[in-house]
């Protein structure tokens, strides 16, 4: 085993695959000497909702997947122009009816 797969497995094991790529997103963004901060709360969240009704624990997951819609819904609403552009230019250069 190569010393990136060792290093692939002690990550899931400490937090989960879904930690890995928070860490990834949280190194893209700030730098790598700020990770302890993102570890921190990641504890910190993980110790807090240990702790409370699932009720609440499920609520807060169903909002959050929610919230992560808004940017892909503005994402869709701004290219939609181009993608009705580059269809309608490649259904001209086919030659087949748009419909």
């Amino acid at each position: 085993m190569g010393k990136g797969t060792r290093l692939r497995f002690d990550r899931e094991s400490k937090g989960g695959v879904g930690a890995s790529f928070g860490e990834r997103c949280w190194q893209y963004l700030f730098r790598e000497k700020s990770l302890w901060i993102y570890r921190g709360m990641w504890v910190a969240v993980a110790l807090v909702f240990a702790n409370v009704k699932v009720d609440l624990v499920w609520a807060m997951a169903d909002t959050l997947n929610g919230l992560m819609a808004i940017p892909n819904l503005i994402g869709l609403l701004l290219l939609s122009p181009m993608v009705f552009k580059v269809t309608r230019e490649y259904f001209d250069e086919t030659g087949k009816p748009l419909r």
